[in-house]
């Protein structure tokens, strides 16, 4: 009788189990969003900002069940829409659970003949007239920016309710190593060669003023953010 009762329990601590297992494997539909900011404060007039993504993955851990990896790769590269709206391209669906942690990491298109990072924008020279000023990155860059959770350690994503990840490109904090002082040194092509609109162009690449390339690059993990809601 004890042994028969043993086995009942077992049995029920068992399908208890799978039925959480399972429950912990029921999707929540996450949305993403994409915008930038300049708070803070630079020297160029920003006019433009695309950016072509090849590649989105988000990763967490819950307290309980296992962590989650998931990526999208993108069979046609996508330009962001950076004003804030939602690109069902991008939508996933996760397992439900109580997370303490969720990353988003995405990577540019990388592309030999256009730019997958493309800003465009005019600068005065100090002792000159206004000129055009592009930033142009071809080569892979990897971002990594934790999602906040309103202050909180963990969040809670039911299968039930949508969420949404909003995350911020902050270009502002790309540019800010790069002054007055560089720009008014830099060298400026004469004509265009088919960049920009007005007489002259700063053109920032990776065989452009190198210099403020570098500057650039360096900068393009800093200040991101991504917040859930």
């Amino acid at each position: 009788m004890i042994k028969m009762k043993t086995i009942l329990l077992l049995g029920l601590i068992l399908s208890v189990l799978s039925c959480e297992k399972n429950e912990l494997k029921k999707p929540t539909k996450i949305t993403f969003e994409f915008n930038t900011d300049q708070s803070i404060s630079i020297v160029i007039d920003i006019n433009t900002i695309e950016f072509t993504l090849s590649e989105l993955n988000i990763s967490g851990k819950r307290i309980k069940g296992d962590p989650i990896n998931f990526t999208r790769s993108l069979t046609t590269p996508l330009q962001l829409n950076l004003n804030g709206v939602s690109q069902p391209e991008l939508d996933f669906d996760i397992p439900q659970g109580d997370y303490t942690e969720l990353l988003v990491s995405f990577k540019n298109e990388t592309n030999n003949t256009t730019p997958s990072i493309f800003i465009n924008g005019n600068y005065k020279l100090t002792l000159g007239p206004i000129v055009d000023v592009i930033i142009e990155l071809n080569s892979e860059h990897i971002f990594s920016v934790p999602t906040n959770f309103n202050g909180k350690n963990s969040i809670t994503l039911e299968k039930s309710t949508k969420k949404k990840i909003i995350t911020t490109l902050n270009y502002g904090y790309w540019l800010s190593s790069i002054s007055s002082t560089d720009l008014d040194n830099a060298d400026l092509t004469i004509g265009n060669s088919g960049q920009g609109l007005g007489n002259s162009t700063i053109l920032i690449n990776s065989t452009n003023n190198i210099d403020l390339f570098n500057k650039f690059v360096a900068n393009l993990n800093g200040n991101n953010s991504a917040k859930i809601e």
